[in-house]
């Protein structure tokens, strides 16, 4: 889905400004500012421009209309002939009035209400959006919340397992809990549907490092991440997968203790790649992600499916993952 238009964007929180936030007494003085505008506008013209100066009696129009909806619309529409008349009146020239006043009345009339119409509608959709925007992110709070309970509980339990397998299988289950949680809780703090993967990522991996129980402050991380942002469904993707990743690399890949793990976001051409890699001991000869049975790979498989994603694995020097997704247009 494509950026909507800077100025569009601007015009949007300008007239939501106008309609939602601003009292009546504001917006009566902004209208009244605007017509001695447009007095004054029809006085220093009126010489150069003659009956064209009818045609500015719709600045005061349309910003009635906007201010005040239908109401200010069809009394704008009334009274948008008989102010002009009485504007010319006093200025002495009559003669630019319309020649068919009957006409130019109805017309004013009409414009006014279909200009407040317009107005009000628009005004009723902003409400519904915002409302729908609260709606959302209280879902992601909730969501959160309770994804936060099921690690809690899922720590509760894993200080009553005795076998050290089972315990740390639980304890990489916490953090597999905690990396959606993650997703939702930079929804709920965003103001769009998109959040960017850079700080995601970053704190995702400094919340790995802290939860696991070794020491490997020896292992340093290099990020090179693009400003890109994504939906809930592929940071969830790739909150997981750096999850496998980085947790294995941790706890696999350097026995003499230092190394180092690289995480790169970029896009490529027709695609963005996420690519994790470590200089740690590799991958055995022969290793293929699709005839392999462990679980984090596995994972990693299915989670780039599900994104309509692939994933590349190579093991020739220390161990390299890659996330290959279709380039969206954001």
């Amino acid at each position: 889905m494509r950026k909507p238009n800077s100025l569009i964007q601007a015009l949007d929180r300008l007239n939501s400004t106008v309609r939602l936030e601003l009292s009546t007494g504001q917006r009566a003085a902004v209208m009244a500012a605007v017509y001695a505008v447009y007095v004054v506008v029809i006085m220093l013209t009126v010489d150069a421009v003659a009956v064209s100066t009818n045609y500015f009696v719709l600045v005061p129009l349309f910003v009635s209309a906007a201010l005040f909806g239908w109401c200010g619309g069809i009394i704008a529409g009334l009274l948008a002939l008989p102010s002009n008349l009485l504007v010319y009146h006093l200025l002495g020239t009559l003669h630019v009035a319309p020649a068919h006043p009957l006409a130019a009345w109805i017309s004013g009339i009409v414009t006014g209400i279909a200009l407040g119409y317009f107005s009000d509608y628009f005004r009723r959709l902003q409400l519904a959006t915002k409302e729908n925007c609260f709606l959302v992110q209280e879902l992601h709070h909730r969501v959160k919340n309770n994804l936060g309970i099921i690690s809690g509980l899922i720590q509760y339990h894993s200080l009553a397992v005795t076998d050290a397998a089972a315990r740390r299988n639980l304890q990489q289950l916490k953090r597999r809990v905690h990396s959606i949680a993650a997703v939702h809780d930079k929804l709920y703090r965003s103001d769009t549907r998109n959040v960017s993967a850079d700080t995601y990522l970053r704190d995702l991996v400094h919340d790995i490092q802290d939860s696991l129980a070794g020491d490997y402050q020896s292992v340093t991380f290099r990020f090179d991440l693009g400003p890109l942002h994504f939906g809930p469904d592929e940071l969830m993707s790739m909150g997981l997968i750096t999850n496998e990743f980085v947790t294995n690399s941790l706890e696999h890949a350097f026995p003499e203790g230092a190394g180092e793990i690289r995480l790169s976001l970029q896009q490529t051409g027709t695609s963005t790649v996420l690519e994790l890699s470590d200089n740690g001991c590799g991958l055995p000869d022969g290793f293929s992600i699709d005839n392999c049975g462990t679980l984090g790979f596995s994972l990693m498989r299915s989670l780039a499916m599900r994104v309509h994603g692939r994933i590349e694995v190579d093991g020739s020097s220390g161990t390299t993952v890659r996330l290959l997704l279709a380039r969206r247009e954001r």
